[in-house]
């Protein structure tokens, strides 16, 4: 049984978002309503809502429960690939949604762990390319100077935070291939 199978069976349903060549991620409250397209994405992405899943409820210091909004698991190019999403409606110079990011990712591991125990098999989390993402709707204007909009030559800024690189974009949507090569 793959990872992808593994996961559509053994998630509850509300934490599952729908698997097809266009996966919709979508932020609504009472401050946001936003819904970005990842487009020709493989059959084997499974989309994960981690507010579904959650940290371990042990876990209550120091931001532990703060975590990202989607991680999509694949396998593509016999590689594994772990993408972290985090939507806002505006991209800010903030450490919060970065902390967001950056705290998700015990959850692949538990999710790993689980799957490695269930099927008895030794899948390493070193077999996964992880990649960061942060997409708004609309940049800050503190972030977004005229000059260096003229000079993107790529939809995503990239920054190193914390030892992680995060790639930040607005475009509404985005091929699975550009989240990958990232």
């Amino acid at each position: 049984m793959s990872l992808h199978s593994w996961l559509s069976e053994n998630l509850a349903d509300d934490a599952l978002t729908q698997t097809s060549p266009t996966i919709l991620l979508e932020e609504k409250n009472e401050e946001v309503d936003m819904t970005v397209e990842i487009v020709r994405a493989p059959d084997t992405v499974t989309t994960i809502r981690l507010d579904q899943v959650g940290h371990v409820s042990a876990l209550t210091g120091k931001g532990w429960q703060q975590i990202c909004d989607y991680l999509l698991v694949a396998q593509s190019d016999d590689r594994y690939h772990a993408i972290f999403v985090e939507l806002k409606k505006t991209l800010r110079r903030e450490t919060r949604p970065r902390e967001q990011l950056r705290r998700s990712l015990p959850l692949l591991h538990y999710l790993l762990s689980a799957f490695n125990v269930d099927r008895g098999l030794m899948l390493p989390a070193s077999e996964f390319v992880v990649n960061y993402f942060l997409i708004g709707q609309q940049w800050s204007l503190k972030w977004d100077k005229p000059r260096r909009r003229m000079e993107r030559a790529s939809i995503f800024e990239t920054e190193e935070y914390k030892s992680i690189w995060i790639h930040a974009s607005v475009a509404p949507t985005i091929s699975f291939q550009e989240l990958v090569k990232s």
